[in-house]
């Protein structure tokens, strides 16, 4: 018996997730104790 699956959505591409991390930065999402907490903004890099 054959199963098929339907494609992956774009979001699951490497394009669209860098994108959508770069998006939660820049917006500053949980800055207190998640994701922005750990990028330096000034150096552009993770701390």
């Amino acid at each position: 018996m054959a199963v098929l699956y339907s494609p992956l959505p774009e979001t699951f591409d490497d394009e669209h997730q860098k994108a959508q991390l770069k998006r939660m930065l820049d917006l500053k999402v949980n800055p207190v104790d998640g994701l922005a907490s750990k990028w330096d903004y000034e150096n552009n890099r993770w701390k």
